[in-house]
């Protein structure tokens, strides 16, 4: 009788240390895609704005800030959501590098379904713009 108790023992003792092995290693994969996200959203937005500098100024437009924006989208289309990639497709189409009203209003949108992906509270997240020295683009 002592054995089989010890046995069981040992088999529930080895089930647990298997499930919280799985279940550290789902959470350590979940946090890793997080932070390539993060890294992948920040290096996009950085270089969307470098280039949207750049557009207000045709002369300096620069073939490495531009190459590494579309470096950037196209990592994004890896790893963001459904949504964001829908959102930052309708921005491209309507507001990037365009006279457009709605610019603002759109790239709003995109931050807000990248915040919504990273799981950050967005709340009544105010219209935004791209700012460059105290003034708005």
């Amino acid at each position: 009788m002592e054995i089989i108790i010890s046995v069981i023992g040992a088999i529930v003792s080895v089930i647990i240390a298997v499930i919280g092995a799985i279940f550290a290693n789902r959470n350590a994969i979940i946090l890793q895609t997080r932070k390539l996200k993060e890294e992948y959203y920040f290096s996009y937005i950085d270089s969307l704005n470098k280039m949207m500098l750049e557009t207000y100024n045709p002369d300096m437009i620069d073939n490495v800030i531009a190459q590494r924006l579309s470096s950037d989208r196209n990592k994004l289309l890896v790893v963001a959501s459904e949504s964001v990639v829908t959102k930052m497709i309708e921005y491209e189409e309507k507001a990037f590098g365009k006279e457009s009203k709605d610019h603002n209003k759109l790239l709003t949108e995109l931050i807000k379904f990248i915040r919504d992906d990273l799981k950050i509270e967005s709340g009544n997240y105010p219209e935004i713009g791209f700012k460059q020295y105290g003034k708005k683009l």
